[in-house]
Protein backbone atom coordinates (compact mmCIF):
# COMPACT_ATOMS: atom_id res chain seq x y z
CA UNK A 1 0.00 0.00 0.00
CA UNK A 2 1.46 3.72 -0.99
CA UNK A 3 2.60 5.57 2.09
CA UNK A 4 1.89 9.26 2.82
CA UNK A 5 4.41 9.59 5.17
CA UNK A 6 6.89 12.67 4.84
CA UNK A 7 5.19 13.53 1.40
CA UNK A 8 3.55 17.05 1.03
CA UNK A 9 0.23 18.20 0.10
CA UNK A 10 -1.55 21.29 -0.02
CA UNK A 11 -4.99 21.19 0.39
CA UNK A 12 -7.03 24.22 -0.78
CA UNK A 13 -10.34 25.38 0.89
CA UNK A 14 -9.37 23.25 3.42
CA UNK A 15 -10.83 25.03 6.47
CA UNK A 16 -14.46 23.25 6.39
CA UNK A 17 -16.26 20.36 4.94
CA UNK A 18 -14.08 18.03 2.22
CA UNK A 19 -10.80 20.40 2.25
CA UNK A 20 -10.92 19.83 6.36
CA UNK A 21 -11.64 16.38 6.04
CA UNK A 22 -8.58 15.98 3.12
CA UNK A 23 -6.10 17.22 5.60
CA UNK A 24 -7.06 15.75 8.53
CA UNK A 25 -6.95 12.08 6.65
CA UNK A 26 -3.65 13.00 4.94
CA UNK A 27 -2.66 14.09 8.60
CA UNK A 28 -2.82 10.93 10.16
CA UNK A 29 -1.15 9.15 6.97
CA UNK A 30 2.18 11.09 7.80
CA UNK A 31 2.03 13.69 5.13
CA UNK A 32 3.10 17.24 5.39
CA UNK A 33 0.33 19.28 5.04
CA UNK A 34 -0.54 22.42 4.02
CA UNK A 35 -3.80 24.13 4.48
CA UNK A 36 -4.92 26.90 2.57
CA UNK A 37 -8.65 29.51 3.18
CA UNK A 38 -8.32 33.48 2.60
CA UNK A 39 -10.37 33.94 5.96
CA UNK A 40 -7.25 34.00 8.06
CA UNK A 41 -9.68 33.66 11.11
CA UNK A 42 -11.46 30.38 10.06
CA UNK A 43 -8.01 29.21 9.10
CA UNK A 44 -6.10 29.63 12.34
CA UNK A 45 -9.08 27.74 13.69
CA UNK A 46 -8.61 24.72 11.84
CA UNK A 47 -4.86 25.13 12.97
CA UNK A 48 -5.78 25.10 16.30
CA UNK A 49 -7.74 22.41 15.93
CA UNK A 50 -5.88 19.90 14.31
CA UNK A 51 -2.81 21.14 17.07
CA UNK A 52 -4.54 20.09 19.88
CA UNK A 53 -5.24 16.66 18.41
CA UNK A 54 -1.28 16.52 17.59
CA UNK A 55 -1.04 17.68 14.04
CA UNK A 56 0.93 20.58 13.06
CA UNK A 57 0.01 21.22 9.01
CA UNK A 58 1.55 24.43 8.15
CA UNK A 59 -0.86 27.08 7.13
CA UNK A 60 -0.92 29.72 4.39
CA UNK A 61 -4.03 32.25 4.27
CA UNK A 62 -4.47 33.92 0.55
CA UNK A 63 -7.32 34.33 -1.86
CA UNK A 64 -6.56 31.88 -4.80
CA UNK A 65 -8.75 33.31 -7.51
CA UNK A 66 -5.93 35.40 -7.75
CA UNK A 67 -2.68 33.93 -9.40
CA UNK A 68 -0.21 35.56 -6.97
CA UNK A 69 -1.33 34.33 -4.01
CA UNK A 70 -1.23 30.66 -5.27
CA UNK A 71 2.55 31.51 -6.44
CA UNK A 72 3.22 32.35 -2.79
CA UNK A 73 1.54 28.90 -1.50
CA UNK A 74 3.43 27.03 -4.04
CA UNK A 75 6.48 28.75 -3.12
CA UNK A 76 6.22 29.08 0.63
CA UNK A 77 5.60 24.95 0.41
CA UNK A 78 8.66 24.18 -1.32
CA UNK A 79 10.62 26.53 0.75
CA UNK A 80 9.15 24.35 4.13
CA UNK A 81 9.48 21.17 2.90
CA UNK A 82 11.58 21.05 -0.72
CA UNK A 83 8.88 19.39 -2.29
CA UNK A 84 5.32 19.26 -3.51
CA UNK A 85 4.13 15.58 -3.92
CA UNK A 86 0.55 16.55 -4.19
CA UNK A 87 -2.19 19.60 -4.94
CA UNK A 88 -5.56 18.32 -4.00
CA UNK A 89 -7.78 21.38 -5.63
CA UNK A 90 -10.70 21.74 -3.18
CA UNK A 91 -11.37 25.32 -2.72
CA UNK A 92 -15.00 26.33 -4.33
CA UNK A 93 -18.33 28.19 -3.48
CA UNK A 94 -21.57 26.90 -3.98
CA UNK A 95 -24.76 28.92 -5.26
CA UNK A 96 -28.48 29.27 -6.26
CA UNK A 97 -30.08 31.25 -8.22
CA UNK A 98 -31.75 31.63 -12.02
CA UNK A 99 -29.58 32.86 -14.84
CA UNK A 100 -31.67 35.71 -16.00
CA UNK A 101 -31.31 36.63 -12.32
CA UNK A 102 -27.30 36.75 -12.48
CA UNK A 103 -24.95 39.53 -13.44
CA UNK A 104 -22.16 39.49 -15.02
CA UNK A 105 -19.92 39.75 -11.84
CA UNK A 106 -21.31 37.11 -10.04
CA UNK A 107 -21.11 34.63 -12.84
CA UNK A 108 -17.59 35.66 -12.97
CA UNK A 109 -17.20 35.18 -8.97
CA UNK A 110 -18.57 32.40 -8.61
CA UNK A 111 -16.66 30.55 -11.88
CA UNK A 112 -13.00 32.08 -10.50
CA UNK A 113 -13.53 30.18 -7.41
CA UNK A 114 -14.47 26.78 -8.97
CA UNK A 115 -12.52 26.87 -11.87
CA UNK A 116 -9.93 29.51 -12.23
CA UNK A 117 -8.44 28.87 -8.66
CA UNK A 118 -7.84 25.40 -9.86
CA UNK A 119 -6.15 26.81 -12.91
CA UNK A 120 -3.84 29.00 -11.25
CA UNK A 121 -2.83 26.90 -8.67
CA UNK A 122 -2.01 23.97 -11.07
CA UNK A 123 -0.19 26.12 -13.12
CA UNK A 124 1.91 27.37 -10.16
CA UNK A 125 2.25 23.40 -8.49
CA UNK A 126 3.34 21.83 -11.66
CA UNK A 127 6.96 22.14 -12.14
CA UNK A 128 7.05 20.66 -8.55
CA UNK A 129 4.71 17.86 -9.27
CA UNK A 130 6.72 17.59 -12.06
CA UNK A 131 9.97 16.62 -10.22
CA UNK A 132 8.24 13.95 -7.81
CA UNK A 133 6.05 12.76 -10.01
CA UNK A 134 2.92 13.28 -8.02
CA UNK A 135 -0.41 13.98 -8.23
CA UNK A 136 -2.82 16.80 -9.09
CA UNK A 137 -6.69 15.74 -7.94
CA UNK A 138 -9.72 18.19 -8.52
CA UNK A 139 -12.91 17.85 -6.55
CA UNK A 140 -15.90 18.19 -8.47
CA UNK A 141 -19.11 17.26 -8.28
CA UNK A 142 -21.84 15.38 -10.06
CA UNK A 143 -23.35 18.59 -10.52
CA UNK A 144 -20.81 18.57 -13.70
CA UNK A 145 -22.35 15.47 -15.48
CA UNK A 146 -24.73 17.45 -16.61
CA UNK A 147 -25.68 20.97 -16.27
CA UNK A 148 -28.25 21.76 -13.00
CA UNK A 149 -30.77 24.44 -12.94
CA UNK A 150 -30.75 27.13 -10.62
CA UNK A 151 -26.76 26.70 -10.53
CA UNK A 152 -25.64 27.72 -13.89
CA UNK A 153 -22.64 29.55 -12.83
CA UNK A 154 -21.31 26.45 -10.83
CA UNK A 155 -22.24 24.00 -13.44
CA UNK A 156 -20.05 25.79 -16.22
CA UNK A 157 -16.84 25.59 -13.64
CA UNK A 158 -17.33 22.13 -12.95
CA UNK A 159 -17.71 20.85 -16.28
CA UNK A 160 -14.58 23.44 -17.07
CA UNK A 161 -13.03 21.05 -14.24
CA UNK A 162 -13.57 18.05 -16.35
CA UNK A 163 -12.30 19.51 -19.47
CA UNK A 164 -9.30 20.48 -17.75
CA UNK A 165 -7.93 17.09 -16.03
CA UNK A 166 -8.96 15.48 -19.24
CA UNK A 167 -6.66 18.25 -21.32
CA UNK A 168 -3.67 18.00 -18.71
CA UNK A 169 -4.31 13.82 -18.35
CA UNK A 170 -3.06 14.11 -22.23
CA UNK A 171 0.00 16.67 -22.12
CA UNK A 172 0.97 14.94 -18.96
CA UNK A 173 1.07 11.29 -20.20
CA UNK A 174 4.46 10.95 -20.93
CA UNK A 175 5.70 12.99 -17.68
CA UNK A 176 4.06 10.61 -15.10
CA UNK A 177 2.27 12.99 -13.66
CA UNK A 178 -1.07 11.64 -12.00
CA UNK A 179 -4.45 13.75 -12.58
CA UNK A 180 -7.64 12.50 -10.92
CA UNK A 181 -10.99 13.82 -11.47
CA UNK A 182 -13.61 13.18 -7.85
CA UNK A 183 -17.08 13.69 -9.14
CA UNK A 184 -18.58 13.97 -5.33
CA UNK A 185 -22.19 13.25 -4.52
CA UNK A 186 -24.51 15.61 -1.96
CA UNK A 187 -22.52 15.44 0.77
CA UNK A 188 -23.81 16.09 4.42
CA UNK A 189 -23.57 19.62 5.87
CA UNK A 190 -21.81 20.56 8.49
CA UNK A 191 -23.36 22.92 10.72
CA UNK A 192 -22.67 26.48 9.01
CA UNK A 193 -22.77 25.18 5.47
CA UNK A 194 -24.43 28.05 3.23
CA UNK A 195 -24.82 29.09 -0.23
CA UNK A 196 -24.90 32.28 -2.07
CA UNK A 197 -27.43 33.75 -3.78
CA UNK A 198 -27.44 36.70 -6.42
CA UNK A 199 -28.47 39.34 -4.17
CA UNK A 200 -25.70 38.34 -2.31
CA UNK A 201 -26.53 36.98 0.78
CA UNK A 202 -25.45 33.24 1.80
CA UNK A 203 -28.51 30.84 2.99
CA UNK A 204 -28.22 27.74 4.83
CA UNK A 205 -28.40 24.49 2.65
CA UNK A 206 -32.01 22.61 3.09
CA UNK A 207 -30.64 19.31 0.98
CA UNK A 208 -29.74 16.08 2.77
CA UNK A 209 -26.57 14.29 1.79
CA UNK A 210 -25.36 10.95 0.97
CA UNK A 211 -22.30 10.98 2.00
CA UNK A 212 -19.82 12.29 4.34
CA UNK A 213 -16.92 14.72 4.15
CA UNK A 214 -14.75 11.58 5.63
CA UNK A 215 -15.87 9.16 2.55
CA UNK A 216 -14.81 11.67 -0.08
CA UNK A 217 -11.67 12.23 1.82
CA UNK A 218 -10.57 8.82 1.70
CA UNK A 219 -12.16 8.49 -2.03
CA UNK A 220 -8.95 11.24 -2.67
CA UNK A 221 -6.37 8.32 -0.96
CA UNK A 222 -7.41 5.56 -2.79
CA UNK A 223 -7.26 7.43 -6.22
CA UNK A 224 -4.22 8.53 -5.56
CA UNK A 225 -3.06 5.12 -4.30
CA UNK A 226 -4.32 3.03 -7.41
CA UNK A 227 -3.38 6.38 -9.99
CA UNK A 228 -7.38 6.37 -10.87
CA UNK A 229 -8.17 9.25 -13.72
CA UNK A 230 -12.12 9.81 -12.78
CA UNK A 231 -13.83 8.81 -9.58
CA UNK A 232 -17.89 9.20 -9.05
CA UNK A 233 -19.13 8.11 -5.71
CA UNK A 234 -22.90 7.95 -4.34
CA UNK A 235 -25.40 5.61 -6.08
CA UNK A 236 -26.80 8.66 -7.43
CA UNK A 237 -23.67 10.14 -8.96
CA UNK A 238 -23.20 6.39 -10.69
CA UNK A 239 -26.65 6.36 -11.88
CA UNK A 240 -26.64 9.57 -13.46
CA UNK A 241 -23.37 9.55 -15.10
CA UNK A 242 -24.80 5.96 -16.91
CA UNK A 243 -28.51 7.34 -17.49
CA UNK A 244 -26.64 10.33 -19.26
CA UNK A 245 -24.07 8.23 -21.41
CA UNK A 246 -27.26 5.53 -22.65
CA UNK A 247 -30.08 7.94 -21.96
CA UNK A 248 -29.73 11.44 -22.04
CA UNK A 249 -33.18 12.74 -23.07
CA UNK A 250 -34.28 11.07 -19.62
CA UNK A 251 -31.80 12.68 -17.74
CA UNK A 252 -32.95 16.06 -20.22
CA UNK A 253 -36.52 15.20 -19.02
CA UNK A 254 -35.92 14.31 -15.30
CA UNK A 255 -33.88 17.55 -14.22
CA UNK A 256 -37.00 19.79 -16.30
CA UNK A 257 -39.79 17.94 -14.60
CA UNK A 258 -37.71 18.70 -10.81
CA UNK A 259 -36.33 21.74 -11.32
CA UNK A 260 -38.52 23.86 -8.94
CA UNK A 261 -38.05 20.87 -6.28
CA UNK A 262 -36.24 21.19 -2.81
CA UNK A 263 -33.01 19.44 -4.38
CA UNK A 264 -31.97 23.16 -5.91
CA UNK A 265 -32.81 25.70 -3.19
Amino acid sequence: MKSFKNKTVIVTGSSKGIGKAIAFVFLKHGANVVINERNKEQLNAIKEEFKNKGYHPLAIVGDITKPQNCKRLVNTTTKQFGRIDYLINNAGLSMRGRFENINAEFFKSVVDANLMSGVYCTQAALPAIRETQGSIIFISTIASIHGQPNMSPYCVAKIGLTALAQSLRIELAKSKVHIGLLRAGFVKNYPDKKVLYPDGSYVSIKRKGHQTAEEVACAVLKMIRKKRFMMTLTLLGKTTSFLQCLFPGLVYRVLCKTQHSKWYE
